[in-house]
């Protein structure tokens, strides 16, 4: 409709959304074992408000870094060195920080949602993203 496509990052991922979208369709009672999460409100969360530098450029790189280093000393040098430099961006590792970040506040409980009273689609399933 815009004349613009989606990524081929995006592209790649439909595949394991439409999996997961069938298991929830066929399975709504087991939707509380999923959750969405976007790297971008978790870094914002973490930050305290929204990061104002892209993740692609040098200072967004720098500026996520320096979060996960706080909370994390070493681990994305750890992790590098654990998975090797190839088959993954470096805004991809630290993009799954900030969902692993998200993930433990969640399990503790100290998670934000967005909306706080989610909306319910036409198949019973939340919409709902956490942070």
């Amino acid at each position: 409709m815009t004349g613009k496509g989606i990524s081929l990052q995006s592209f790649g991922l439909y595949p394991k959304l439409r999996e997961v979208d069938q298991f929830l369709a066929s399975h709504p009672e087991q939707q509380h074992l999923l959750l969405e999460v976007h790297p971008e409100v978790s870094f914002a969360l973490w930050h305290g408000r929204p990061l104002q530098h892209g993740k692609k450029t040098a200072q967004g790189r720098g500026d996520r870094m320096a979060l996960i280093e706080k909370s994390w000393p070493g681990l994305v040098t750890q992790l590098r060195a654990d998975l090797g430099r190839s088959g993954y961006g470096s805004d991809d590792l630290l993009d799954a920080i900030a969902v692993l970040w998200s993930t433990i506040r969640y399990a503790s409980r100290t998670h934000q949602a967005f909306p706080e009273h989610p909306e319910i689609d036409d198949r019973s399933l939340r919409m709902q993203i956490i942070g």
